[in-house]
């Protein structure tokens, strides 16, 4: 049952796709809140990517502080939502989720600075497993890079009209 709706959903956004060819692979979704510096960092990683066939939107949940700067001056292609008021976190991510229709979604925190090959591999895993709804990956601390911040256990690229039930233990890729 769960593979029949994973196939649907494969074939439904093919179709839409095939609709849109501007559409990209990848919507990367940021959450921001007064993340100060950390908003411009992150997406420096993410203009870095490897794998370019993706675009970012950040909707920014009513911030006040310097985070804002990097909003400005985003790529081609790149969007941001700016909230009048903060709407919590999940629904901004369901607002810029509804703005886009990329069939891949990769979640992103602000203060997470992604590796040049990030997508590239989370990529690799769509194209590895074509039955799996979510992935996750290797979290590493940005000030101890020696240290582990987490391994997996958040859906970070969901596929769009899947529903995913987010638990630890995703496999290795």
């Amino acid at each position: 049952m769960v593979a029949e709706l994973a196939r649907s959903a494969v074939e439904n956004l093919r179709a839409a796709r095939t609709a849109n060819p501007a559409t990209t692979q990848v919507a990367v979704v940021v959450v921001n809140f007064n993340s100060g510096q950390y908003l411009a960092r992150c997406l420096a990683a993410l203009r870095a990517q490897s794998f370019r066939d993706f675009t970012v939107v950040v909707v920014d949940n009513a911030s006040s502080d310097e985070s804002l700067q990097a909003l400005n001056d985003l790529p081609p292609g790149w969007r941001a939502i700016r909230l009048e008021q903060n709407i919590g976190f999940a629904a901004a991510n369901n607002r810029a989720i509804a703005a886009v229709e990329s069939p891949w979604i990769a979640a992103l925190n602000p203060d997470a600075f992604a590796e040049p090959d990030w997508l590239a591999q989370l990529m690799r895993g769509t194209a590895r497993y074509p039955d799996a709804a979510a992935f996750g990956s290797l979290q590493i601390d940005g000030i101890r890079p020696d240290r582990l911040d987490g391994a997996g256990e958040a859906a970070r690229c969901v596929r769009v009209g899947m529903v995913t039930k987010l638990r630890r233990g995703f496999a290795r890729l």
